[in-house]
């Protein structure tokens, strides 16, 4: 430890007796430096890692998918996160959003679309967040208009996730 400019830190001895001696001072210093490091670990628990939004398109038709978040479970308040992802007919794709390029909110969920009505298929979409927490957001959504298909007009098979 270091003063100030990198000079060693010089405690005077009568400061170390009314402390109770050097293993007093040694345990005031230690908890002060484990206070820091707890701090900087709650820091860095915070950071969210990235995600990536998985989209299997089964319709014959071209999907959008537009990625929201959403500030509160109920994504009352929700705003577009990038751009819309369109998967042609019968592909996938995917999309990996990271807190310090796309921003961070708390909630996930997605608005679907097709410019043509698709007249079979069904669409998947999953938040993977690793290799064995995957989530789905969209479950066998079966389109079959030009309409903006979102959790208020589907609920039971589109769905708000956590980040």
């Amino acid at each position: 430890m270091g003063g100030r400019g990198g000079a060693p830190l010089i405690i005077p001895p009568r400061i170390i007796l009314r402390l109770g001696g050097l293993s007093e001072l040694k345990r005031i210093i230690m908890e002060a430096c484990k206070r820091e490091i707890e701090e900087l670990t709650s820091a860095v628990a915070r950071l969210k890692a990235p995600v990536t939004v998985f989209v299997s398109n089964r319709h014959n038709q071209a999907v959008s998918v537009q990625v929201v978040g959403c500030r509160d479970p109920g994504c009352v308040d929700s705003v577009d996160i990038d751009s819309a992802i369109t998967v042609p007919a019968g592909s996938k794709d995917a999309r990996t959003l990271t807190p310090n390029t796309s921003g961070w909110l708390p909630f996930i969920t997605v608005r679907v679309w097709c410019t043509e009505a698709p007249t079979n298929g069904v669409l998947d979409v999953w938040l993977v967040r690793s290799a064995t927490d995957q989530q789905k957001i969209v479950d066998s959504l079966e389109i079959r208009d030009t309409n903006t298909h979102d959790t208020f007009t589907d609920p039971a098979l589109i769905f708000i996730v956590s980040w």
